[in-house]
């Protein structure tokens, strides 16, 4: 059950449904009536979900463990673009990063293709925990903090 977990995204202008997988490297773009257009890849190396399930007795539950990896932990669409944030990071990025900024990969939906990688900044030692795109505005909530971000245009 928890391997197929993700998020669900709408983009009104293409009528298509964008299911991003949370804990590996893909994405399934469907039509309006769910029936399947393509499935892509994203630039992350994790294909098979590596989840680290945990049985509680007394209650019968299963809950993530802590060695489970997080592939894709938020996304939003817009226009003709899919944006993930996540928090694994490339072979020559610093880990401080994370401490004060959250990675964004962003693709272009009719193909799946990637396009670039940006660092979406905030304030120190903060999570990011929501994001929307809409139009030319990137709106983050970090912590307790709204964030606003104006995306170029020449790259959008």
């Amino acid at each position: 059950r928890f391997d197929s977990d993700g998020m669900l995204l709408y983009k009104q202008n293409h009528k298509q449904q964008i299911y991003v997988y949370h804990y590996r490297n893909a994405f399934e773009v469907t039509d309006q009536f769910s029936r399947l257009i393509y499935s892509g890849k994203t630039i992350d190396t994790i294909s098979r979900a590596i989840i680290d399930v945990k049985h509680y007795v007394d209650s019968n539950s299963f809950k993530l463990g802590p060695q489970t990896v997080l592939v894709n932990k938020l996304s939003a669409t817009d226009g003709d673009f899919l944006y993930i944030h996540t928090e694994r990071l490339g072979r020559y990025e610093d880990e401080d990063m994370l401490n004060s900024a959250g990675i964004m990969d962003v693709y272009d939906i009719r193909d799946g293709s990637y396009v670039f990688s940006f660092y979406l900044y905030h304030q120190k030692n903060q999570k990011l925990t929501e994001i929307f795109v809409y139009n030319e505005w990137l709106v983050a909530i970090v912590d307790n903090q709204l964030w606003l971000y104006r995306l170029k245009n020449e790259f959008f």
